[in-house]
């Protein structure tokens, strides 16, 4: 089986296309950067939950950023869990180790979990309103992730840069190795709309490799470059 075969994931008319092996991997790829952006996001806004001084202040944060989560403090430990309440996100439940600091502090980091352990990641105040996620690790329903991002937080949303892995949970085994080759850009709590990602699928069995190129043109809008064939593609790359 090439790794054309394991891609080919769409079924009707669009699994005719030139490219929708390369719109596979891309799918795929989003997925994990989907993954991370539900974590970098309530972070974020919990970071500034932390900050405030009082009660009344963090009440005025919970209401405005955590209406469907609910927060609580293991006293013991500088740790805060989350739970996502009506949430169709693979991890519904995560916890912050913040060793006593915010995320603001020069030399802070923070671990981010999930109670069963498969999400476990590092994020480190790297300077510049810019944080750096070097271990990052995940599972879902389908993949095993690695991650290595620079976190980038602007007007509008932030930026990522950096690679990773995707590993299939099944057999025979697809390796998804992507690269960001120009940053992607995701408006919070809207979508992914510019960016461009090198992803490189491998049938592990019989170490074929392919390799795609994701350019993100609009909101809703991807050109896939996959062997010599190029094609727009019309994706919903809305968060949650």
């Amino acid at each position: 089986m090439t790794a054309s075969v394991v891609l080919c994931g769409c079924y009707g008319e669009e699994s005719m296309r030139k490219t929708n092996p390369g719109y596979v991997a891309f799918d795929y790829t989003c997925g994990a950067v989907k993954n991370y952006d539900l974590i970098i996001k309530n972070v974020y806004r919990f970071n500034e939950y932390l900050k405030q001084t009082t009660i009344e202040k963090r009440d005025s944060v919970d209401r405005l950023y955590f209406s469907d989560v609910k927060i609580s403090h293991n006293e013991d430990a500088d740790a805060w869990t989350l739970r996502l309440i009506n949430s169709s996100a693979y991890h519904t439940e995560f916890t912050i180790d913040t060793d006593g600091k915010s995320i603001d502090d020069g030399d802070a980091v923070w671990t981010v979990s999930t109670p069963d352990k498969t999400l476990d990641c590092r994020i480190a105040n790297n300077g510049n309103r810019t944080w750096r996620i070097a271990e990052g690790r995940d599972v879902d329903d389908l993949f095993e992730y690695s991650t290595r991002w620079d976190v980038r937080f602007n007007e509008h949303g932030y930026s990522l840069e950096g690679s990773g892995t995707l590993l299939s949970l099944a057999t025979p085994k697809l390796k998804l190795e992507y690269t960001v080759k120009e940053p992607l850009e995701i408006v919070v709590d809207k979508a992914l709309s510019a960016g461009k990602l090198s992803i490189v699928a491998t049938d592990v069995s019989k170490n074929i490799s392919e390799e795609t190129e994701a350019i993100i043109l609009w909101e809703r809008g991807i050109e896939i470059k996959y062997k010599s064939f190029d094609e727009e593609w019309y994706y919903d790359i809305y968060w949650w």
